[in-house]
C-alpha cells in the first residue's frame, strides 16, 4: 500500500453494523468513503454486523487530530498506527510476516505515533488546568509516556511484540511475535526489550483466507504501533459487559430466556435520521415499547444536550435496560403507550421499534394498538419542529395514520445534517434484521 505510514488500523467493538462504523469515521474526520476502507473482501450489507479490521488513510496535515478523535468514538476498541500492510504473505511462514518489516517504515511510524502521544498529552495537560510540575511528571510516569525524541539520541524505548491472529495458519501466535520483535529490535537500536514496563507495543495482526477462497496460502498482514487508551471510553459504551449487552436475556414468566436483539447500529441510525428530519440534535427522545432502553441509551450517549426516556409495561425488562444507563442521562417509567404521564408537547423526537405480532397476538390487534397509541403519542409531541420514527412489521399501519389526519407521512428533508443515515434509511419496505422480519420504516410529522 501507499503511503501506509498515513494510515491507522482501528478495531470496533461487537454489534456495529460497516455503514455505521463508516458514518461515525467520516462524521469525525471529514474523510472520503475512498480513505475508509476494510481489510475483508465484500462490504457487509444492512443487517450484517461490520466487526473487523478498518483502515483509515489520512492526509499529512490531518493525521495527528484525526487519530484523536477517532479515540474519543464510542466503540472504538484499539487504533494502530501502521508500520506495514501486505495482503500475499504466506500463512505457512511466520518469517515472511517479520521479513515485510522495513527500517524506514518502522522509523516514520513511530515519529508519527510520538506525534499522536504528543497531541494526547497536550489535551490531557489543559484538562486538567494548573497543575505541579512534580504531579504532572508523577502522571506520566505511571501511564508510561514516552520521551518525544526520535533516534539514536532519544533514550531507550522499552517495547514488546504481540500478535493477534484469526484464521487458519501453519505457525503460533507466539511465532510471530518473536520473529517480528526480533526484526524490530535489530533495526530499532534505542529500543529494548521489556515484556511488562514497556513504553511501546508493535502488534502484528494476521488475518486467514476468506472462506470463498479455499484454496489460496496467502493471508493478510497488518503491523502497526498501539496508541495509548488515555481517555475514558467506558462511559461511552465502548465495552459493555456481557450480561449487560444489547442482548442479554430476560426470563419470562416461566423462567425461561426471551432474548432482546436490537443492534446498537440500529439505534445509532435511528437517532441519526431523528437529527436529520429535524435539522438539530433533539433535547428529548422518548421510546415507548422501550425494552432493554437500546435507542434512548444511545441518544443521550449522542449528544450531551439529549435526555433519553425510556417506557415499558415489563418491569423486568426495564430494569435490566437501567443497568446500562448509569453514566448517561437516561430516564426510565413503566407507562402504558395508551396512558402516558407526561406533559402535552414537550417532546421532540418519538423513536419506536414496534413489539412483533407474535406478542401482541395477532398482527390486526398490534396494528390497532399502534393507531391508539401514536394519537397518545402526537399529544406529547412539539406540534411545531418534531418527528416520530416507527419501526414496525405491518404494511397497513401507514394508510390508517393518513386517514387520522393527524399526521404527514414521510416528510421532505431539506437540510444537510447527516445525510448519511437517510441514504441507509430510507423510508419505505426495507429489510433490516430484526427478529429475521421485514420491518418497514415510517417517518411522520404532527400536523
Amino acid at each position: 500500500m501507499d503511503d501506509v505510514n498515513s494510515s491507522i488500523l482501528v478495531l470496533c467493538a461487537g454489534g456495529l453494523e460497516w455503514f455505521v462504523v463508516e458514518l461515525m469515521l467520516r462524521d469525525v474526520t471529514a474523510l472520503s468513503r475512498e480513505q475508509i476502507r476494510l481489510l475483508t473482501d465484500g462490504i457487509p450489507g444492512p443487517g450484517q454486523a461490520g466487526v473487523g479490521k478498518i483502515l483509515v488513510s489520512f492526509e499529512p496535515t490531518r493525521d495527528v487530530h484525526a487519530v484523536v478523535d477517532i479515540l474519543r468514538l464510542p466503540y472504538i476498541i484499539f487504533v494502530y498506527v501502521t508500520v506495514t500492510v501486505a495482503n500475499d504473505v504466506d500463512s505457512t511462514s511466520a518469517q515472511d510476516c517479520a521479513d515485510r518489516i522495513t527500517l524506514s517504515r518502522l522509523q516514520a511510524a513511530e515519529l508519527h505515533w510520538r506525534r499522536v502521544n504528543a497531541h494526547i498529552n497536550e489535551i490531557l495537560d489543559a484538562s486538567e488546568g494548573p497543575a505541579r510540575g512534580h504531579d504532572v511528571l508523577e502522571r506520566r510516569k505511571e501511564q508510561q509516556l514516552p520521551p518525544q525524541a526520535v533516534g539514536q539520541n532519544a533514550g531507550a524505548t522499552k517495547f514488546r511484540c504481540s500478535c493477534i491472529r484469526s484464521g487458519s495458519h501453519q505457525f503460533k501466535s507466539m511465532d510471530v511475535a518473536r520473529k517480528v520483535g526480533a526484526v524490530a529490535d535489530e533495526l530499532m537500536p534505542h529500543w529494548q526489550v521489556d515484556l511488562t514496563n514497556f513504553d511501546l507495543e508493535l502488534v502484528a495482526i494476521v488475518s486467514g483466507k476468506e472462506p470463498s477462497d479455499a484454496s489460496s496460502s496467502w493471508s493478510k498482514l497488518v503491523v502497526g504501533i498501539a496508541v495509548p487508551r488515555h481517555f475514558d471510553q467506558t462511559s461511552k459504551g465502548a465495552v459493555l459487559p456481557k450480561d449487560q449487552s444489547s442482548r442479554a436475556d430476560v426470563l419470562d414468566s416461566n423462567g425461561r430466556p426471551r432474548s432482546f436483539a436490537l443492534r446498537l447500529s440500529h439505534a445509532r441510525l435511528l437517532v441519526e435520521l431523528a437529527c436529520a428530519v429535524l435539522g438539530r440534535v433533539p433535547t428529548i427522545v422518548f421510546d415507548p415499547f422501550a425494552g432493554l432502553s437500546t435507542i434512548t441509551i444511545d441518544a443521550s450517549k449522542h449528544s450531551n444536550h439529549t435526555f433519553g426516556l425510556a417506557s415499558d409495561l415489563d418491569h423486568q425488562v426495564l430494569s435490566a435496560g437501567a443497568l446500562r444507563a448509569t453514566t448517561c442521562s437516561t430516564g426510565f417509567m413503566i407507562a402504558d403507550i395508551l396512558h402516558l404521564p407526561l406533559r402535552r408537547q414537550i417532546v421532540e423526537a418519538c423513536i419506536i421499534e414496534a413489539p412483533f405480532g407474535v406478542r401482541c397476538g395477532k398482527s390486526r390487534d398490534l396494528e390497532k394498538l399502534l393507531v391508539k397509541g401514536l394519537d397518545e403519542v402526537w399529544s406529547i409531541l412539539d406540534p411545531h419542529d418534531s418527528v416520530c420514527i416507527l419501526l414496525c412489521t405491518t404494511r397497513r399501519l401507514a394508510a390508517a395514520l393518513n386517514q387520522s389526519g393527524k399526521w404527514t407521512i414521510a416528510p421532505a428533508v431539506d437540510n444537510d445534517w447527516r445525510i448519511s443515515a437517510l441514504e441507509v434509511w430510507t423510508p419505505g419496505w426495507i429489510r433490516i434484521n430484526i427478529g429475521g422480519l421485514l420491518v418497514e420504516l415510517l417517518v411522520f410529522r404532527p400536523k
